[in-house]
């Protein structure tokens, strides 16, 4: 989680990659 919102925005990519992981 942490490595995927260093690369893309955080706010939007927190939601989609949360269910995920």
């Amino acid at each position: 989680m942490a490595a995927a919102a260093r690369r893309e925005p955080a706010q939007l990519h927190w939601t989609p990659f949360s269910v995920l992981w």
